[in-house]
Parts: C-alpha cells; structure tokens; sequence
C-alpha cells in the first residue's frame, strides 16, 4: 500500500510498505521539504529506504537528535537513509551555520555527511556503539556562533573520540591555517593525543588532557617554533606588534575549566622563551600587552625621556631569552633579558596576568660598544683608541653599565608607575692604559 502525508506547502511524503500476512514493512520512501508544486516525490532507490530532501529556511537539529537514534548500532542490515538538505539557517551542536548545503547517509545509529556552508566546507563520519567517534577532513573550518538556544557545552565524558584536519582553521578571527585535533577518551578524562598548528609563519605542537572530575581542569604541553614571529602573531589576531623575528618557546600550562576557555586565575606552569633578529613596532594602547610590557613603550615619562629614540619609535632586538613560572594567574620572571645595539634591558618582576597589574624591575644598559667616540678616539690617537676599544670588549660595555638605569615599575599595564632606582654615574669614564 501507499500512504501520502502533505503539510500545506511545507513537506510532502510517501511511502510504500510490503505486506507480508498480518505483517507490514516500509519498502521505499520519500519526505520533501518545500516540493515544486505539482511535480511527483522522488522515491528511494535501493538500497537506500529513506530519501528525505529539498530546503528550510531554518532547523534546530539540537531539537531532532534524539530522532536519529541512540547512537547503538543495528547491524549491517539497518536501514539506508539518504538526506539532500540545503537551510537557510542549521543549529546543530550549540553552533549556528548559514546558508548550509548537506548530503549525508544514515544507517546502523551512524552517519556520514559532506557539508558545505558560508563557514565549513568537508566530510564528517559519526561512528556509533560502544566507543563513539567522529571523524572530519575539513577543507575550510570557521568556527561558528553559538546559536541562540546554545545549551550548556557537553561533558567531555559524552563526547565522541575526535580525529579532525582542516587545511584552514579561522578561530576568532584567528587565522591559524592547517589544524590537526586528535583526541580519545580515557574514562573519566579526554585526553588530547596530538595539536597541530601549521602554516607558512610558524608552527604549533602539543598535546594534554581535559580533566571531567570534580577536581578537574586543562593540563597542555606546547612547543612553538615561528619564523616569522611578527606574522604568526597577525595570524593570532595581534597584527602590528612585531616586525619580523623568529622565536622558538615551549609551556606547560594548567587551568581550572576547559581546554577552549583559559581561565588565568588559575593559570599555573613553566614558560621558556628565545626570539632572534626582530623590532617592537608602535603600538596602540590596549592591544597586545604582554608584547607593549616587553617593549617598554608603554612606559613612558621617565623611561622616553631617557630613552626615548630607542624605545618610543620601536626597539630593534638581536634576542631576547627568557624563563618563566606561573602560579594562579601570577607570572614570575627572573631572568628575562632582551640585546640590541641600541642597548640591553634585564627585567625581573611578576605580572597578574587575570589584574593586568605588575611588579618588575628593569635595568636599561645603553650599547656604547663601538660608539662613534671610541672611534674617533682611535682614529686621533690610535694607541689610546685602540685600548679603549680593547676594554669595551673585554670588560663587555663598562661605559654602558657606568650609565645604566634601573627602574621599578608599579600599577597596571595601561598606565604603569615607573621610578628611577638609581640615577645614572654622572662621572665621566676613566681610561687605565698600561704599558
């Protein structure tokens, strides 16, 4: 027999069922959204059962999950559904796509589906049963909005085993190309195997655990290798901070909460950083801090007047090295210690990463190694030029540290409090020739 359904203008169905005695069984059907007016439903072809097409303006699919079964796989002779879909507007997982087009295949519990959308473009498989596991190979990945009905994220505990790749991978207008998740469960946690960030600036590899406990949190290994430090930083959504530069660092980094939302209350672990052959660029208040704090930019007054022409206009570094430790949002630095011509800064201090305030001291040396008076020097009288220019090298810049400045600075990063510790030697350098 056959059995038609219609919804005014919105959907039409058929379907076509098998009599065997007193038993019925669906042999072929078919459910169109929006059908042209007058024109004969589609019907499935086997071996597919179940033909639904055609387009919505929008679906909630968070709605409808619980109809595409319990994710407990039938067997090999589990019914075909075949889906052609274009929306409008699909909430699907919490996330809002537009303008979405979709053909998938449904059978045993799971399914397969190649979609495209104004943000997502691959194929995604759902594999049911004991183990879930989603699996993507994407050639554009956005990540949405969340939709406006977005419930409360999943528990890692319920989330599916992740294998994705996508060849270009847009975060928060972060432009991060070639990303690689793979992630597996290990009851009670979800256990982040390998991240993979890479693209023709730099790369990104590491890898973690989501704690699901009561007691739970975020622990990730991260090893970073730029080769362009200023253009990985653009691609983080930082543009103008650096020019040029390449920079290697690793981390190992815990937070309370999940791995998508840091939280720098608790933020605790080991930062090691080495960046070669860059300059600060002007940078406008408020954006990129952590880099305008490096700079000393933004701490002006005392620290322009005094160094005003290799600060202020952007500082030309040859390295900077340092280490770091972090306990609930406080970064603690002993060691940090940036060279350029112009001069060397050595900073140690703590930064509230979660206040935005800090303690630090910096010591300012000028680099008069090689100055144009050491210069002069030998070119008017050789014998005392020369072992001026001797000791400057080997006594590494004494004229520098004669001049060197220190300073303690207070308060928040948009505004700091810089006083001087000791002014400079006001003495001019004196000269030992020996024999």
């Amino acid at each position: 027999d056959r059995i038609s359904v219609s919804l005014g203008r919105l959907m039409r169905a058929e379907f076509l069922r098998q009599r065997d005695g007193a038993e019925r069984s669906l042999e072929r059907a078919a459910i169109a959204f929006h059908p042209l007016p007058g024109k004969a439903l589609r019907l499935a072809e086997r071996p597919v059962r179940t033909l639904i097409y055609g387009s919505l303006p929008h679906l909630d699919l968070d709605q409808w999950l619980a109809l595409l079964g319990t994710g407990e796989s039938a067997g090999a002779e589990e019914a075909l559904t075949v889906a052609e879909m274009s929306f409008g507007v699909l909430d699907a997982f919490g996330r809002r796509l537009q303008d979405v087009s979709v053909k998938a295949r449904m059978q045993g519990g799971g399914w397969s589906a190649n979609v495209t959308s104004r943000d997502i473009a691959g194929d995604v498989v759902f594999s049911a049963g004991e183990r879930r596991a989603l699996q993507a190979r994407m050639a554009r990945f956005v990540v949405p909005p969340e939709s406006p009905q977005a419930k409360r994220r999943e528990p890692a505990g319920e989330l599916p085993d992740l294998d994705l790749v996508a060849e270009e991978f847009n975060y928060a207008d972060m432009h991060l190309g070639r990303v690689e998740i793979v992630a597996r469960h290990q009851l009670p946690d979800w256990r982040i195997e390998r991240l993979s960030i890479a693209n023709p600036d730099g790369k990104l590899a590491g890898s973690g655990l989501w704690r699901t406990s009561a007691a739970g949190g975020t622990s990730l290994a991260l090893e970073l290798e730029a080769a362009d430090a200023g253009r990985f930083l653009e691609r983080l959504g930082r543009p103008n901070l650096v020019q040029g530069g390449s920079a290697k660092a690793s981390a190992k980094l815990t937070w309370d909460g999940e791995p998508m939302a840091v939280d720098l209350g608790s933020l605790a672990g080991t930062v090691t950083l080495h960046a070669e052959s860059g300059r600060f660029l002007q940078i406008e208040p408020g954006i990129g801090k952590l880099v305008s704090l490096m700079s000393l930019q933004n701490l002006p007054r005392r620290m322009v007047l005094d160094f005003g022409d290799v600060f202020y206009n952007g500082f030309q570094w040859d390295s900077i090295d340092a280490t770091a430790s972090i306990a609930r949002g406080v970064l603690e630095t002993r060691d940090f210690r940036m060279q350029g011509s112009a001069a060397e800064v050595q900073m140690q201090g703590t930064l509230d990463l979660a206040r935005e305030t800090q303690k630090l001291r910096v010591r300012v040396v000028p680099g008069l190694d090689g100055t144009a008076s050491t210069v002069t020097g030998v070119m008017v009288s050789p014998p005392i030029g020369i072992a001026a220019l001797i000791a400057q090298k080997l006594l590494r810049n004494p004229l520098g540290q004669m001049f060197a400045y220190q300073y303690d600075i207070t308060g928040d990063w948009a505004n700091p409090t810089v006083v001087p510790v000791r002014p400079p030697v006001a003495e001019s350098p004196k000269t030992i020739i020996g024999d």
